[in-house]
């Protein structure tokens, strides 16, 4: 829930803000997040370029590899949030990663350092 990633946020003293139900970091504290071993697995991240947007991502459907396997294909209601909200890359791992982006540059980058 949004409340205990706030809580485990502000135990790890990680700068954070919470709109619109959604727990928001900058760029920096998200690495600064994963050098600190604060996420553990089994997370899913939404990177947009700005602002967030003024939906609660909470309803959307699981973007984490263990509860959807976008190899099989995208979901649509993901798909359609990404688009209606102009998400640059979504990011779910689980038992493996997700991911999904428009931008093409992005996806070479992620399939390239794939094993």
């Amino acid at each position: 829930t949004q409340e205990e990633l706030s809580g485990v946020l502000l135990f790890h003293k990680m700068p954070h803000e919470v709109t619109h139900g959604n727990t928001w970091l900058s760029f920096e504290n998200i690495w600064r997040a994963i050098d600190e071993e604060v996420f553990t697995g089994f997370d899913a991240v939404w990177i947009y370029d700005g602002m967030p947007p003024a939906v609660d991502l909470d309803g959307v459907q699981c973007a984490t590899s263990d509860g959807m396997d976008f190899s099989k294909g995208l979901p649509m209601e993901i798909a359609k949030t990404i688009e209606s909200t102009h998400c640059v890359l979504v990011l779910g791992d689980g038992l493996g990663l997700n991911y999904a982006t428009k931008d093409e540059r992005i996806a070479r980058r992620i399939l390239d350092v794939q094993p």
